[in-house]
């Protein structure tokens, strides 16, 4: 019998309430490295930038039909060689917000750190999550955000204890608040991927969506609500996938939709589900099966739903909409993207970007129609130097601008800085 999270909400009410030192993560000064300079040169096209962050070209030059603004890195490792886990982004009513996980030794902390659209960075805070030698988390670090508020959702490790996760707040400003960390002994392995948190139905409330291994079984996907940082204990604990075993899954959200996207080994595909936002008791359809992959991203807006799936030669991309008959197929199409290790979708008004990341590159596709019918045959799309190894990368889009942001590789030395970000202004 699997032991779920209900036996943890006292523990996380109590940590969200009264600081949590022991399980809990506390907040930092501010964080090593100060602030992220907008650094980088080069002109159109996106010319590999010198820093060892992979800063992109400076201000000015065409990015795909976009004028890159600003570009610069992010904050340096602790002192010594650091393991890096993540990166996610999410855009709010004012900029954007960026987190992710180093980890040196038994030390792993979660940093927060804004991003202004004039690409201004802020001081990151860092959130002290403990550790272990023994160890080291190899997943996502997700972050969503909605009318004002936000939210980092993160795994952390099995160090004795059991399983866990971290939930940390904050505003459009990126400015953190009381956090959660809930653990549980039964919970051998948990895993994030880099869209584990979406906006709910109601304010302050987020889907959330994990990968967790427990009693020797399977890894098995379940789907929880919190509210604020702590779970909403009216909601029932699900498990969309069922109990077979599961790589990852991912959760986005629209004003009228949720959809859950996940590879299934047992079919030899990947397995989309779309169903209303805000049901008490999650009720979900699986959308046309896509094709197997170890990599894909999803992104929701209004009851529509773009999930994306890599497959040798690109990015396979179905665009769907929940009707009240059921689920519409709006398009299918390829971006082709050959070599990428990974891919992520973002959506802002009728635009539709997909970005790829390759090694030493950063490959940014644009199409219009997210309104309407996407158009597939009439992509923009340009390749950009980035100093990082093509797999830790992700993208959000808000105000005519799109925003990226990567890690330069899993470990890095303590001379690196950690990866680099940039903005693109896009109409």
């Amino acid at each position: 019998m699997r032991t779920t999270w209900r036996v943890l909400t006292a523990l996380s009410t109590l940590l969200a309430s009264c600081g949590g030192k022991t399980e809990g993560p506390s907040a930092g000064s501010g964080g090593a490295g100060g602030n992220a300079g907008t650094s980088g040169t080069g002109g159109a096209g996106g010319a590999v930038g010198g820093s060892a962050g992979g800063s992109l070209g400076g201000a000015g030059g065409s990015v795909s039909g976009c004028v890159l603004e600003s570009s610069g890195d992010l904050p340096a490792l602790m002192a010594g060689p650091g393991t890096l886990t993540g990166p996610g982004i999410v855009a709010t009513d004012t900029g954007f917000v960026i987190g992710y996980r180093d980890q040196d030794g038994s030390s792993l902390r979660a940093l927060v750190l804004s991003l202004s659209d004039a690409g201004v960075a802020g001081n990151p805070s860092d959130f002290q999550l403990g550790g272990c030698t023994s160890e080291v988390p190899t997943d996502g670090v997700s972050l969503a955000y909605r009318s004002g508020l936000g939210m980092l959702a993160a795994s952390t490790p099995n160090c004795g204890k059991g399983a866990g996760a971290v939930f940390i707040p904050f505003d459009d400003k990126g400015v953190v608040e009381q956090a959660s960390a809930p653990k549980n002994g039964a919970f051998e392995q948990l895993d994030t991927s880099l869209r584990a948190v979406a906006p709910g139905k109601l304010t302050g409330e987020w889907e959330l969506v994990y990968l967790v291994t427990t009693d020797g079984l399977p890894a098995v996907v379940e789907r929880i609500v919190l509210q604020g940082a702590v779970f909403k204990t009216t909601v029932p604990i699900a498990h969309p996938f069922g109990d077979g075993p599961r790589p990852w899954a991912s959760v986005a959200t629209g004003s009228e939709v949720i959809a859950l996207l996940s590879p299934n080994p047992a079919a030899g595909s990947s397995e989309l589900l779309l169903g209303p936002l805000g049901a008490s008791v999650l009720s979900v359809a699986a959308a046309p099966a896509l094709p197997a992959a170890n990599a894909g991203d999803l992104v929701a807006w209004d009851a529509r739903v773009a999930a994306g799936v890599r497959t040798p030669s690109g990015l396979h991309v179905g665009v769907y909409e929940l009707a009240t008959g059921g689920i519409n197929t709006v398009a299918t199409g390829e971006l082709p993207s050959p070599g990428a290790l990974s891919s992520v979708l973002a959506v802002d008004g009728d635009r539709l970007y997909a970005a790829h990341g390759s090694p030493m590159f950063i490959q940014l596709d644009s199409l219009g129609g997210a309104m309407g019918t996407p158009s597939f045959g009439n992509i923009s799309s340009a390749k950009l130097g980035a100093d990082f190894d093509g797999t830790r990368l992700a993208i959000a889009a808000a105000r005519g601008k799109v925003a990226l942001v990567w890690l330069g590789k899993p470990k890095l030395s303590s001379k690196n800085v950690a990866g680099g970000w940039l903005i693109a202004r896009c109409e």
